[in-house]
């Protein structure tokens, strides 16, 4: 019996099952963490006007916000790019090849080969529970449905007219102060008060993350 790849589809039904969701949804994600940061500015400016302590609260929150933004981004690129690559849409990497399925959609795939709901569902099992909120998932990311971290860095520091170090730099500061402040109340380990938050520092974090998504979308995109 010949096995069949899991994200490669006999070439025989291509054409009938083609684009189980279409590759503009992945357009569709940029819009809805667009509209999800256009949100938390339209806090922001709300929130400014607050009394400091519940201004300070409010402000920390939006950076939570804001990573969890990036996540919901990260996820729903993962899940349509991995549908994209197996219908065809985006050329397959090494990554993706080698990407592990539960057994149990394997059987669900080759019981009903004219059904797609497997790979939706076993995308969703599998990075379900994920967090994209590091630069090891965002490597993971581009080398799943680009396969060529070294043009990724290249193109985005042209972007921002930096070193990538730098913009690395900013992301990580971002998701520590996110995980301090859900984890650890905004308390660093070597004091027992929050630390400052201000309100130029938050709106400029936010400015900062939706000009990375936006360039990584551009590039993710690219053919």
């Amino acid at each position: 019996m010949s096995r069949t790849p899991l994200l490669h589809r006999p070439s025989e039904s291509r054409e009938t099952h083609k684009k189980i969701i279409p590759i503009s949804l992945m357009s569709e994600t940029f819009k809805k963490f667009k509209a999800l940061i256009e949100q938390i500015e339209s806090r922001l400016e709300i929130e400014k006007e607050q009394p400091s302590q519940i201004r300070d609260n409010l402000l920390r929150a939006e950076i939570v916000m804001l990573v969890s933004a990036i996540d919901y981004y990260f996820y729903e690129v993962v899940k349509t790019g991995l549908i994209d690559i197996y219908n065809g849409d985006r050329d397959r990497t090494t990554m993706s090849d080698n990407l592990r399925i539960p057994f149990k959609y394997v059987i669900k795939a080759v019981s009903n080969t004219e059904s797609t709901e497997w790979l939706s569902e076993s995308i969703v099992e599998v990075f379900g529970t994920s967090a994209f909120q590091s630069q090891k998932q965002i490597y993971y990311i581009v080398q799943l449905l680009n396969g060529d971290f070294s043009s990724f860095k290249k193109a985005i520091a042209t972007s921002f007219s930096t070193s990538y170090k730098e913009i690395e730099d900013q992301l990580n500061e971002i998701f520590k102060r996110r995980n301090q402040i859900a984890h650890n109340c905004d308390i660093p380990k070597d004091s027992d008060i929050p630390q400052e938050i201000n309100y130029d520092y938050t709106k400029e974090k936010c400015s900062f993350v939706a000009m990375f998504i936006e360039n990584f979308n551009k590039y993710i995109l690219l053919p």
